[in-house]
C-alpha cells in the first residue's frame, strides 16, 4: 500500500525561524547559575525496586 500523504493548508508561519543562539526569556534569571554547586548536596547510591517504591510511597507518589 503507497504511503498517504497529507499537505497543510494553513499559511506558512510569518515569523522569522528561531536561532540557537538568540537569547530566550528566562535566560537572564539562569544567568548565574551554577550546576556544580545545584548538585554538589546529591548524594546517589544504588537501591532496590521494592526500596524505591516504598520512598514513592512515602513522598505521596503512585508509580503509573
Amino acid at each position: 500500500m503507497p504511503p498517504v500523504l497529507r499537505f497543510s493548508k494553513t499559511a506558512p508561519s510569518a515569523s522569522p525561524p528561531a536561532r540557537r543562539d538568540a537569547p530566550r526569556p528566562g535566560d537572564q534569571d539562569m544567568a548565574n547559575f551554577d550546576l556544580r554547586e545545584a548538585l554538589a548536596g546529591i548524594t546517589v547510591r544504588e537501591t532496590s525496586l521494592g526500596e524505591f517504591l516504598a520512598e514513592l510511597k512515602k513522598a505521596g507518589k503512585k508509580p503509573s
